[in-house]
């Protein structure tokens, strides 16, 4: 996978991250100690977000750091059940039911 890809799946992450805690990007760039562009940036998978800083977003979510990152063993699964397993992985309920709901509802 290419940097810019994991740059793209890590800031869509983050996204769905963000969005099951109704929080701005303001907000979760306050979390993070950096500018409400800076994390937009991070978002779109424009920037790298630093090691460090997914470290420590990955420890205040109680997420595996892991989680930011594609597995290559989700290669043959489609993109709602890819999502479903991070979903699962990443203890996010929200995330699960509302795909589960897409996916069979």
């Amino acid at each position: 996978m290419r940097k810019s890809a994991v740059q793209a799946y890590i800031g869509k992450r983050l996204a769905r991250e963000r969005a099951a805690l109704d929080l701005t990007q303001a907000e979760f760039a306050q979390m993070l100690r950096c500018s409400q562009p800076q994390y937009g940036r991070y978002e779109n998978g424009d920037r790298a977000i630093p090691a460090p800083d997914l470290y420590e977003l990955s420890r205040r979510l109680q997420v595996p750091v892991e989680a930011f990152f594609p597995a290559e063993e989700r290669d043959d699964l489609d993109t709602t059940e890819a999502e479903l397993v991070e979903a699962w992985r990443s203890r996010n309920l929200a995330a699960v039911l509302r795909l589960v709901g897409e996916r069979f509802g």
